[in-house]
């Protein structure tokens, strides 16, 4: 599978899913990113929270800008 990404605007989340393979676990490795885990512990997808705020803020205010002209 090709890795592929998910912006969620309701919750300012993003999700990368890694894998076809489901999750069993999850745990967070630095704020606001978390690492979901399949059966044999490979990572199969990465969650960022308060993604524009935390992770990219700078990124989406200049697009907002830019939009704005």
């Amino acid at each position: 599978m090709k890795p592929e990404a998910h912006y969620h605007p309701d919750t300012d989340s993003m999700m990368i899913h890694l894998s076809d393979t489901p999750s069993v676990e999850a745990a967070e490795v630095a704020e606001n990113v978390i690492l979901a885990f399949d059966e044999q512990n490979n990572v199969v997808a990465i969650e960022m929270l308060n993604g524009s705020r935390e992770l990219f803020g700078e990124l989406v205010e200049w697009a907002r800008k830019e939009k704005a002209r």
